[in-house]
């Protein structure tokens, strides 16, 4: 019987073993994409000591503290001063006299993903330098191409009483995605209108309303269209900013006064205003193309 046992028993040893020897190889955990990381020299202000990482691919430097309230959990919305450029070095927000002031939401995706986390904690009066680069998949970002971007801001305000749905003049964006490009013109769409699309040269009905960024109104056309050929005639940022839109459309412009200069509906703007928009397009008439030289004979 104790040579059967342990016959048994080495059987069942072996078994074991070759068992062992012959399971497959656990599988391998999935290669994740590094997380992008600042370069070593960026425009704008000075790093100052070693960058922060508060969210994926998003680092700041706080440069200049400040000494008034605090960016917490309970901010709506933040005025701030801002210059911003792109990897390139291309400065959209501000320009080289001074910086855009502007309104945004403190939550998390108001300007990027991961803005919120960008901005928490600091106080007015405070300057922050911030280098973000865009999640893999993002839909909506402040460039195009989705290129990282580079922003110096200063906390002017925080203001406490604001909701978020109304951080500017005019017309909800809740649910819009921020739009922009380069030239530093900033914008949602409202709507999406139907048929022929707004080029350049072409004449526009829009009604519309507008505001200096601070919610002050200076001037509206709500009820008869007023029209507008979107040539050199009006501010870039309005001829550019309604270019690609069909009659229905609606769009909330946020023009910087470096393309904003010279259009003045009712009244005069002052110097170096960023301006805010909601336009609805009424009707497009494309531009009549140049006669030929039989024609004009």
């Amino acid at each position: 019987m104790t040579i059967r046992l342990s016959v048994f028993a080495l059987s069942l040893a072996a078994f074991t073993l070759a068992g062992c020897f012959n399971e497959a190889p656990p599988p391998r955990a999935a290669e994740v994409a590094p997380t992008p990381t600042p370069p070593d020299t960026l425009p704008g202000l000075a790093m100052a000591g070693a960058a922060t990482k508060v969210a994926p691919g998003v680092y700041i430097w706080d440069v200049t503290a400040g000494t008034g309230a605090v960016v917490g959990a309970n901010t709506r919305t933040v005025t701030m001063s801002i210059s911003s450029w792109t990897e390139d070095g291309t400065q959209y927000f501000g320009d080289s006299a001074a910086a855009d002031e502007l309104i945004f939401p403190a939550n998390s995706t108001a300007a990027f993903a991961g803005w919120g986390e960008a901005i928490d904690g600091m106080q007015i009066g405070g300057t922050r330098k911030i280098w973000a680069a865009a999640p893999e998949g993002a839909t909506s970002w402040p460039v195009d191409g989705n290129a990282p971007i580079t922003m110096d801001i200063t906390l002017n305000a925080i203001n406490a009483n604001a909701d978020t749905a109304s951080t500017l003049p005019g017309a909800d964006v809740a649910g819009a995605a921020p739009q922009g490009g380069a030239d530093r013109l900033r914008f949602y769409d409202l709507a999406t209108g139907s048929g022929t699309a707004a080029a350049a040269g072409d004449v526009v009905a829009i009604r519309y309303e507008a505001w200096l960024a601070d919610g002050t109104p200076f001037g509206s056309a709500t009820g008869d269209p007023v029209t507008i050929t979107l040539d050199n005639s009006i501010a870039p940022g309005i001829a550019n900013g309604l270019q690609g839109l069909a009659k229905g459309a609606k769009r909330k412009l946020i023009v910087p006064a470096a393309i904003g200069i010279g259009f003045d509906p009712l009244a005069a703007i002052p110097a170096g205003s960023t301006i805010v928009m909601d336009v609805e397009i009424v009707d497009v008439t494309a531009a009549r193309p140049a006669a030929t030289t039989a024609e004009a004979g």
